[in-house]
Formats: C-alpha cells, sequence, structure tokens
C-alpha cells in the first residue's frame, strides 16, 4: 500500500529515531509506534533505532526530548 500524502509518496525510504522510553509500558500496547508508522507510510522503507532521548530546538534554544518519535523521509523531489 502507498501513502496518500505526495511527500510520503515521492520518498526514497526514512529513518525512525524511537525513545527507548517508548513501547507497551508507554502506550499500554505493543507496537503502536510501528503500527502508526505503517498507517501513514504505506509501505515505504524504514529503518530505525531507539535512542535515550533526542536533541531538537525547544524554547529557543537546543533542548533534550524524550519519549518521542522522529521520523526523517529521505529523497523524493525537491
Amino acid at each position: 500500500r502507498r501513502a496518500r500524502d505526495p511527500e510520503v509518496r515521492d520518498a526514497a525510504g526514512g529513518l525512525y529515531v524511537n525513545c527507548v522510553g517508548r513501547g507497551r509500558l508507554f502506550h499500554g500496547v505493543p507496537g503502536l509506534d510501528t503500527a502508526y508508522l505503517r498507517q501513514h507510510v504505506g509501505a515505504l522503507p524504514i529503518a530505525g533505532y531507539f535512542s535515550g532521548g533526542e536533541f531538537a530546538p525547544g524554547g529557543g534554544a537546543p533542548r533534550l526530548h524524550q519519549y518521542t518519535g522522529v521520523l526523517t523521509l529521505l529523497g523524493g523531489s525537491a
């Protein structure tokens, strides 16, 4: 199944960084993050890994965020 969103449909693949704190204990069910990704990106190939925190802007400065999932789409038309 292909994604409906043109930005996702044109992507060659994705990289998903998931906080190690997410998962069954966080959501109450296993596999929710990956099911959500598949629902929205279809059969797009995605590689990924778990991390202990993610750095991103917040409040005007770089901050450490926890319990986040970050999807980066790779390739496609610009």
